[in-house]
């Protein structure tokens, strides 16, 4: 064999040195920020903006969801395409509506064929982990996809005793800290924790029940409060009576609840070190209608900001970004997963249809506020579906574009209505019959139209559920 020449030699060092600053870039990523953080989701379950003190409440529901809003990016106008929870998660996850990735509603898991966004971080060397805290989250329908440890461990009854479908804040909490505890402490984690409490059936701890003077709900434990809601409010014209008012304490006792949780997983990430390198995210999947519209005591049927605006709160390492501050950019839920791949410099799949507003986040002066039209759509009547090319494409839909907002209610004898959300949030004057608004709401229709017949027909029925599934999302309610 020959000997090398000091030339060979050099040339040898220097590819070997290259190849292992590409491997150090693979693993790690490159760019100026870094690449190497770890990304805690939290997600609460059916929780409005709007009963948050850092989103103007007057009740104290939210201390140390506040406290992390003190530091974080706060977005204002942030929004679910979808009022429902595994559609919402679906679409979190796939970065795409409803319409295109077939989870249309609870019961409907979205095509597996997708690119899902733990997939995404575990192909880039993420931990992943995933904890859920409701029967609709299931593995059952797909929603363990692109997860190295899905935690499903559901303890709790909701109206039948042996039914156990759900989970308290605490469980998922407990799982949580046990992952961080014996986790791989040589990779980063994605990681996604899921809190059901704000949701039906309301069973709060006394001592927060106390805080905002609620009682439990007299009755059998198996007759569902909300319908005895529903009646009262429909025969009443909306106007809340003691039964209602104390539903809707209780609702506020289970934030307060799920927020003393939170400050506990705050508190972990603080005593486990991770608190330097880690980008802590809490927003909802959709929120709730009480008595402002006739949608009383649920989320599903109409598109009103009451189920689809939600809090997002983006809480970046000491040093990382020029917070706290407020961004009033018009983003929506598919948008999230594509900017969490950009925080972690990871390119997002082709598929996700989302926009990444990291740059926004970072504090880029060429990453202004977008204005693109948001959509969302309804998941129910259930009836609206016979006969539909699509199951939601009958159900009332929305489109958001600057301080516009038009609704189509298809199956409501072709009802529309128009709102200028900047001077009525509330959606209280229907603005659609103004002769001033008439291009507007035209323009809009056009919009919504064409969007919501433009869809991938071959994930329209994918994946229903069985009737056993679908005996257990009825016993949540659904």
């Amino acid at each position: 064999m020959k000997a090398k020449t000091a030339g060979q030699i050099r040339l040898n060092a220097a590819v070997t040195a290259l190849v292992a600053c590409i491997a150090v870039i693979l693993l790690n990523g490159c760019g100026n920020g870094n690449p190497r953080v770890n990304i805690l989701l939290v997600v609460v379950d059916t929780l409005r903006a709007d009963h948050l003190g850092c989103y103007g409440y007057d009740r104290d529901t939210s201390p140390n969801i506040d406290r992390l809003a003190e530091k974080s990016v706060q977005f204002t106008r942030y929004y679910s395409v979808v009022p429902t929870t595994l559609a919402s998660f679906a679409s979190l996850l796939t970065s795409l509506h409803p319409k295109d990735h077939g989870a249309f509603r609870n019961g409907y898991a979205p095509d597996d064929s997708l690119p899902v966004l733990g997939n995404v971080f575990r192909r880039a060397g993420y931990d992943t982990a995933a904890f859920v805290s409701s029967y609709c989250l299931s593995k059952t329908f797909g929603m363990d996809r692109g997860f190295d440890h899905f935690d499903e461990e559901f303890t709790s009854s909701t109206m039948l005793r042996d039914n156990k479908l759900v989970r308290s804040a605490w469980s998922v909490t407990r799982s949580f800290s046990e992952w961080v505890n014996r986790r791989q402490k040589n990779k980063p984690f994605f990681v996604m924790l899921h809190y059901f409490d704000p949701h039906w059936p309301y069973d709060p701890p006394l001592e927060t029940m106390k805080l905002f003077g609620a009682r439990e709900q007299p009755g059998n434990p198996e007759t569902p409060d909300f319908p005895i809601a529903q009646k009262n409010l429909a025969a009443s014209g909306g106007l809340p009576g003691s039964f209602e008012k104390n539903l809707h304490n209780l609702y506020c006792a289970e934030i307060r609840y799920v927020d003393q949780q939170f400050g506990k997983v705050i508190e972990l990430i603080n005593d486990s070190g991770l608190s330097d390198d880690t980008v802590v995210v809490f927003t909802s999947d959709h929120g709730e209608t009480f008595w402002e519209h006739d949608d009383h005591f649920n989320h599903g049927r109409f598109v009103y900001d009451t189920t689809i605006r939600l809090p997002l709160l983006i809480s970046f390492p000491s040093g990382q970004i020029a917070a706290p501050r407020r961004c009033d950019g018009l983003f929506c839920n598919i948008d999230l997963g594509p900017t969490l791949l950009d925080i972690a410099e990871i390119e997002a799949p082709s598929g996700f249809q989302g926009q990444s507003f990291a740059e926004l986040l970072l504090g880029s002066p060429k990453a202004a506020p977008t204005d693109n039209p948001l959509f969302s759509e309804a998941t129910q009547p259930i009836a609206a579906e016979r006969g539909a090319a699509r199951p939601n494409l009958l159900k009332a839909k929305c489109v958001r574009r600057g301080p516009w907002k038009f609704i189509s209610f298809p199956g409501s004898k072709g009802r529309k209505e128009l709102y200028n959300m900047e001077d009525d949030p509330l959606e209280t004057e229907n603005l659609i019959d103004r002769p001033e608004t008439a291009d507007i709401a035209l323009k809009l229709e056009a919009i919504l139209e064409q969007w919501a017949t433009s869809y991938k027909i071959d994930v329209r029925r994918a994946n229903s559920a069985d009737d056993d599934s679908i005996d257990k999302l009825n016993e949540l309610g659904y």
